[in-house]
């Protein structure tokens, strides 16, 4: 993945994360890209997030970024995770359309899995997947967590709020107004 990157257009992907320095540049980059994800039918599977949620101190927020020399780092792939006591659960996965089909979720889910189970090896790992009213789940998200030993565990449900994170999955609710998710878990 990384060679191919490499040769393709002379980049090298590097994990961002708190204590890196390109941290807020890229955490910009996610926070414009999920906007344009909500936007396009593929993003009624997903919520949107703020700078203000992401700087929760219950969440990290976790990125590939694409360095080319003497350049900005161009976003590749991120996620958030957010830690519930017991459980971490992962959230926010997204890839920008010309970085798909590498796989670089699959790879990021990887890293940050490890990451959190040495930093935090008594909690769980969860994660959630949109099944939308057709009765489909998001694929790409559930192939990435399934690559990485997450195991669809239960069947959850969320009834929408009409709020500025909610309302853009109204087109795909379920009759009752709600949205169904396949809850994953992955041990440690």
């Amino acid at each position: 993945m990384t060679t191919r990157m490499q040769e393709k257009e002379k980049e090298v992907l590097m994990l961002i994360n708190a204590s890196n320095p390109y941290m807020e540049n890229v955490m910009g980059d996610y926070l414009n890209e999920i906007e344009c994800e909500v936007g396009r039918d593929t993003g009624q599977g997903m919520f949107r997030f703020s700078r203000t949620d992401l700087a929760a101190p219950t969440r990290r927020f976790y990125a590939l970024a694409a360095l080319r020399a003497a350049a900005a780092p161009r976003f590749a792939a991120g996620l958030h995770v957010e830690d519930l006591g017991e459980t971490v659960y992962f959230k926010g996965a997204i890839v920008p359309v010309h970085f798909r089909g590498q796989g670089l979720m699959t790879a990021l889910f990887d890293v940050v899995h490890r990451l959190e189970a040495k930093t935090h090896p008594q909690k769980k790992h969860k994660a959630n997947v949109r099944v939308f009213p057709n009765g489909s789940a998001n694929l790409a998200s559930l192939r990435a967590l399934e690559n990485v030993g997450f195991q669809v565990c239960a069947v959850g449900d969320y009834e929408i709020q009409n709020n500025d994170a909610d309302r853009h999955l109204a087109p795909s609710v379920e009759q009752n107004g709600r949205v169904r998710f396949l809850v994953l878990e992955a041990g440690n």
